[in-house]
């Protein structure tokens, strides 16, 4: 794997012209069948044959489909002037009781996994004074001690399923780390399908402020390690995670996937559920139809409801802690907005995959272990 410092483009115009012309065929294919987060698990089970045969074909053709940017070199550092009212609208207040219960749900030769209840401390946008997380415990010989206490990984999660690809991701990581996995609120489908710009905003500064009180909760852990602390977002998971690891300093290192800056971009232009008109384009249609409005109107008015996109908050991102894992043809996230962020960011460490927003599943081995990697790297450097 080569470390570059220069756009795919400058690599090799036609061979990566060529390639997003294979990519594109076969991702299309795919999302003929994976049309939506609960699909895309069917797909990770590979419960869905025609893309499979596509997929372990395009592997083995562009099975060196892959470049890696090294973290920029020039001098740039973390902003220290933090933020004003663009980091206050995330304050809260923290319960006296944090803990409310918790339940024992199954036990490995490698790691307990406890399904945890905690106090919310108001909602934005919802009323439910309950957050859950999935707690993964690595059973160990050795007792505590400040000498080896945990690093922990808090994994976003995607959009919607049945948490498939994150508790795969958390057995995986359980080798080196506890893992926390955030589950998503039950919010009513009438607040999900309402696209205005105030809507999109609340929705995403309540993910982010339940995320920080699930941060609370690790540091009551003995067990922990509190100064070790990573994020690991996919797809909108990403795109909370970014805010998260810049507003946030316990955060100690970050891994974003499949993610982007400008939110009002990505809401407008993604392609999620196109081809059966599902998802996004289905909402996305919904609210233009109801409001009257064209697509660059719907794209201003969510642009001057929105504080909560990571394009603002990237300058605050310790770039040298910061792994981006991107896709090359998604549609889904938009591979611009990607690619963009990393610069608003100041360049950090990318991995670019040739494939799109569901079919990089594929790679999950090497996305896991590069993960994984950078995790360890984060935690034991000064």
């Amino acid at each position: 794997m080569e470390a570059l410092n220069t756009p795919p483009a400058r690599r090799s115009g036609a061979g990566i012209f060529l390639t997003r012309i294979f990519a594109g065929v076969f991702d299309f294919t795919a999302l003929s069948h994976i049309e939506s987060a609960s699909d895309f698990e069917n797909f990770y089970q590979m419960k869905k044959s025609a893309p499979l045969v596509f997929s372990v074909l395009f592997v083995f053709l562009f099975q060196s489909g892959c470049v890696r940017f090294s973290a920029s070199r020039a001098g740039r550092d973390v902003s220290t002037s933090r933020g004003g009212a663009l980091f206050s609208q995330f304050n809260y207040e923290r319960p006296a009781n944090l803990t409310l219960g918790s339940n024992f749900v199954a036990r490995t030769r490698r790691y307990e996994l406890w399904r945890v209840a905690i106090a919310r401390a108001g909602g934005v946008v919802t009323t439910n004074t309950t957050l859950a997380l999935d707690y993964y415990l690595p059973i160990r010989a050795k007792p505590s001690t400040d000498a080896n206490l945990l690093p922990v990984v808090l994994i976003l999660p995607i959009s919607a399923g049945r948490y498939e690809l994150e508790s795969h991701l958390a057995r995986r990581f359980t080798k080196e780390f506890a893992v926390v996995v955030a589950r998503r609120d039950e919010i009513p489908r009438v607040l999900k399908d309402n696209l205005t710009g105030d809507a999109v905003n609340a929705l995403l500064r309540q993910s982010i402020i339940d995320a920080r009180q699930i941060i609370d909760w690790v540091e009551t852990r003995p067990e922990l390690a509190h100064t070790k602390i990573g994020v690991l977002g996919v797809s909108q998971g990403a795109i909370r995670g970014a805010v998260l690891a810049a507003i946030d300093r316990r955060i100690r290192v970050s891994v974003l996937a499949l993610g982007g800056g400008n939110v009002p971009y990505i809401i407008a232009r993604s392609k999620d559920g196109a081809l059966k008109h599902r998802g996004i384009t289905r909402r996305r249609n919904e609210h233009r139809a109801s409001h009257g409005c064209s697509l660059s109107e719907f794209e201003g008015e969510l642009r001057r409801a929105m504080t909560s996109d990571p394009l603002d908050f990237a300058p605050y991102i310790d770039r040298q802690r910061t792994l981006l894992i991107l896709g090359l043809c998604d549609s889904v996230v938009p591979f611009k907005t990607g690619w963009t962020l990393r610069r608003a960011m100041g360049k950090p460490q990318t991995i670019v995959l040739l494939g799109g927003h569901y079919t990089v599943v594929l790679y999950l081995p090497y996305i896991i272990q590069k993960s994984v990697e950078f995790f360890r790297e984060g935690f034991n450097s000064p």
